[in-house]
């Protein structure tokens, strides 16, 4: 064995590798298709897609969400629209929101390009 391969003191966790796969899937999907992913507090996703098949109105993102819409921004050209009011309604957790953006996501969570926000 060469020198300058080093040995891995411990070997990446099966399960923090199919965590990173997903979100990267989740990233790619977006990034490549052009279209929103709904991430439901039981850990459901569904693929959306405006109307119009191109930018999506308020009143479609406020129907994703339940309510006002609240951005986070993920990335460059990537949001995550939350339901403003989801804390003070006590809505469920969203784990896998949560798990994208660091945050503690409740109720819906719709991710999408900057593009479809129009």
């Amino acid at each position: 064995m060469d020198s300058h391969w080093v040995r891995a003191k411990r070997p990446v966790e099966s399960r923090h590798l199919r965590t990173w796969q997903h979100h990267a899937s989740i990233f790619f999907s977006i990034t490549v298709n052009i279209m929103a992913i709904l991430i439901k507090p039981d850990g459901t996703e569904t693929k959306v897609t405006p109307a119009n098949g191109k930018t999506f109105t308020l009143k479609e993102l406020q129907k994703h969400v339940g309510g006002y819409v609240e951005p986070i921004r993920l990335s460059p050209g990537q949001i995550m629209l939350v339901g403003e009011d989801g804390k003070a309604e006590m809505l469920a957790d969203n784990h896998k929101a949560t798990a994208l953006c660091g945050m503690n996501i409740v109720g819906n969570a719709l991710v999408l390009t900057a593009k479809e926000m129009g």
